[in-house]
């Protein structure tokens, strides 16, 4: 670890932001889809359960970079809880699912750009947290773009 990170940011805050992304990319709706769940899918849904099958696999290539990041900066890794209400999501439409997804992925967001006021002295925890969150609004776009058909 750099000592610019060690003494230009607040590491607690940091180690809060990293994990609150880590935990929302380890409990995924989109990976509990693809993994436990199974989405009621029509033809018309058919596509965008494939953008969704997309996202889980992000996710685990997020999970795994950020842990790395983490790592690298000598934080704490707390991946946290699976929240139950995803039992709640068995066989549910697809359609209705991809606004909570959409949200979802919104969040975390805002939590990858507060990540990134709190790293701004580190270049590389810079580069992966914008890498990292440039592929989380792409994946948005994506899927907001079933919704609006």
């Amino acid at each position: 670890m750099s000592s610019t990170i060690a003494t230009t940011i607040d590491r607690a805050a940091l180690a809060e932001a990293l994990n609150q992304i880590l935990a929302a990319e380890t409990h995924s709706l989109a990976r509990h889809l693809e993994e436990q769940a199974t989405p009621y899918l029509t033809p018309e849904s058919y596509a965008a359960w494939q953008r969704v099958k997309g996202a889980a696999h992000l996710s685990h290539d997020h999970e795994k970079r950020l842990s790395g990041l983490i790592e690298s900066l000598d934080l704490p890794p707390h991946p946290g809880v699976y929240p139950s209400a995803v039992a709640n999501y068995h066989f549910a439409d697809l359609a209705c699912l991809l606004p909570q997804l959409i949200e979802e992925k919104q969040s975390q967001i805002a939590v990858y750009q507060r990540a990134l006021r709190l790293v701004r002295g580190d270049a590389g925890a810079t580069e992966t947290l914008q890498s990292l969150m440039a592929e989380l609004e792409s994946q948005v776009r994506g899927l907001v773009s079933f919704t609006q058909k």
